[in-house]
């Protein structure tokens, strides 16, 4: 599998490698079976028959449907059902889209997130039934998803003011799913400035059903910044706390696990 750090904009926020989909189930299997018992899992090779030399799979559901997209250059969204041979994929590109599409995100039923390019705007959309919506905060110039929960309620991501969206990028959740027709857009951001103070980018990359209560974020500060997310071996009501440390900016350092 060739991995990109691409993600969209030329800020350092935008730069997010993905996990290889191998190294994404051995984690799940970690956290599945306890620290004391031997960890097992396959690596699987993906490489997108039409784009042989570039391939990114960024999403997978319970069912093993995973989603992603090959080209860097004109991004050609997927969806593929394992084992991944070239009849398991399938196109999923937004109508119109000259500059390609980014599948991101899949939920358990199969409603896909992610984002196109068209005309050189980046817009976030969802996809449900084979229909493409678009998903963009008012006011703003560019928009991602990058995320969406299992029942395919709530979707995650991130907007900007700035059409290329290296700077001023703001997170949020958006509400509304599967078909997202009369999205409900809540800020992340906000809430992050007001108990940190303000940050220059902050990126909603994933969401929950609730049950666990938090959503993963990235923030960039010139210091730390603390978020909550959810862990699989936290007790529902146990938030755990991220901290980003000034100098290693954008990595996931330390974990403050409280009852």
């Amino acid at each position: 599998m060739t991995m990109s750090a691409l993600r969209g904009g030329s800020s350092p926020l935008a730069v997010r490698p993905k996990l290889a989909l191998g190294a994404v189930a051995a984690t799940v299997v970690a956290w599945s079976i306890g620290p004391a018992q031997a960890v097992t899992y396959n690596v699987v090779n993906i490489v997108d028959p039409l784009n042989p030399t570039f391939t990114q799979a960024l999403g997978i559901n319970d069912a093993s449907t995973i989603v992603g997209y090959g080209n860097a250059t004109v991004f050609n969204g997927f969806q593929l059902v394992l084992p991944p041979v070239p009849a398991n994929f399938a196109r999923q590109n937004v109508p119109g889209a000259d500059g390609g599409t980014q599948v991101v995100g899949i939920s358990g039923a199969g409603t896909t997130v992610g984002f196109s390019i068209t005309m050189g705007v980046t817009n976030g959309f969802a996809q449900n039934g084979g229909t493409f919506t678009t998903v963009d905060q008012p006011g703003t110039a560019f928009n991602q998803l990058l995320g969406i929960n299992k029942s395919g309620t709530t979707a995650a991501g991130y907007s900007s003011v700035m059409p290329d969206g290296a700077t001023l990028q703001k997170a949020y959740t958006v509400s509304g799913g599967p078909i997202f027709t009369s999205p409900v857009f809540t800020s992340i951001d906000a809430a992050l400035v007001a108990q940190f103070g303000p940050n220059f980018n902050s990126q909603a990359t994933g969401v929950n059903d609730f049950r666990h209560g938090g959503r993963l974020l990235f923030a960039d500060r010139d210091h730390f910044s603390r978020v909550s997310g959810p862990d699989r071996n936290d007790h529902p009501d146990r938030p755990v706390r991220f901290k980003l440390y000034p100098g290693a900016r954008h990595q996931q350092q330390w974990r403050d696990r409280r009852v």
